[in-house]
């Protein structure tokens, strides 16, 4: 089954890829895509009606022969007339739209996911009763913390996003409807995992603060003080590339060419000879510096530092400590500075300076 969310250029791509990441994180049998669609009903501003969002399903589907059994749901940051946060099409249920603003007035987390949430409840709705005429027989008017709590708002719809739950009733219908095991699995799954990321956001997140990071150079051990000195074991030849990284990835991150440069190659070098104290050859040291100029080297070593940090602190509070970005582009990690510390290593203040 797929899922077709068109949009305008009032949606950012950084929030359409925030919500693809969100919705392929639980493997399964739905499937959805993005399009980007030059539409001027789009474009209108606040106040568009609902009949509009519906049409553009409708032309996107048509244009692009759309097959029947595919969903087709409009993505707007525009509120509508009737300021409702999405809706189905009476007239085609597989048809519809959400509104991707509003929502930080309502609940303390990313938008994408209260968006990612609302997308794959309409699934859910859809299935539970096909047709639109029918649907407020299902659905709860009296709130329980199902996918299918009938609202008309944003303000209602957090008690469902916070319990990510189907009701057993609801559940019966969807199979009732021939929607599959795998189809209703992995709905249910998708919107688990979305809730538990918002329940976290609302009561962790704004506390957690990452620990700071102190190195060892006579051991190569990482040490984290404040998450009850941690130890994380990296090999020398990683351990030099993260400290490479944490030297000197400020906020405008590091370009690819930066590993073929002589100062980049200095660097790597003078740290990866303090972690290898026994060996005498420096050829060998600046081979294994020089390497680092091959992408695909770094990109080794990059999954290998992300699957030490994330096997010991669990992907939310490693994330801070990952080396961000993608091939290509500006690379960098999050961690200032000024919360790293390295010890016995009086060369750390004499490495090269960054051009």
């Amino acid at each position: 089954m797929n899922t077709h969310i068109i949009h305008g250029s009032d949606i950012p791509e950084t929030l359409v890829s925030a919500i693809e990441k969100h919705l392929a994180a639980e493997p399964g049998i739905l499937k959805f895509t993005f399009h980007c669609v030059d539409d001027r009903h789009l474009a209108a501003g606040e106040g568009i009606p609902l009949q509009d969002l519906f049409d553009a399903g409708r032309r996107f589907r048509e244009a692009n022969s759309i097959p029947n059994k595919d969903f087709v749901f409009t993505l707007t940051e525009f509120p509508n007339a009737q300021n409702f946060y999405a809706s189905l099409n009476p007239a085609d249920t597989r048809t519809g739209f959400l509104h991707a603003g509003d929502w930080e007035l309502f609940i303390e987390c990313e938008r994408e996911l209260p968006i990612a949430f609302t997308i794959v409840n309409m699934l859910v709705g859809y299935h539970t009763s096909p047709y639109f005429h029918q649907m407020a027989d299902f659905l709860h008017h009296r709130p329980i913390g199902c996918a299918n709590d009938l609202c008309f708002n944003k303000r209602e719809v957090i008690f469902k996003l916070r319990t990510g739950d189907v009701c057993s009733n609801c559940i019966q219908a969807m199979q009732r409807n021939k929607w599959s095991d795998l189809g209703i699995d992995h709905a249910i799954r998708i919107l688990s995992t979305l809730s538990a990321e918002m329940r976290f956001n609302r009561y962790f997140q704004p506390v957690m603060e990452p620990s700071g990071i102190h190195i060892d150079m006579d051991n190569a051990t990482i040490i984290l003080p404040d998450y009850e000195f941690l130890e994380i074991p990296l090999q020398p030849v990683d351990l030099t590339f993260y400290l490479f990284y944490l030297r000197y990835a400020g906020e405008e991150g590091l370009y690819q060419i930066v590993f073929e440069q002589q100062w980049a190659q200095d660097a790597l070098f003078m740290i990866y000879k303090k972690m290898r104290p026994l060996t005498t050859n420096d050829r060998e040291l600046r081979a294994t510096a020089k390497a680092f100029a091959d992408m695909q080297v770094r990109e080794q070593a990059r999954a290998r530092i992300k699957k030490i940090f994330t096997s010991i602190l669990g992907p939310r509070l490693a994330k801070p400590y990952m080396i961000q970005g993608t091939r290509g582009k500006p690379t960098r990690t999050e961690i200032p500075l000024e919360k790293v510390r390295v010890v016995n290593y009086q060369e750390w203040e004499q490495l090269p300076e960054r051009p």
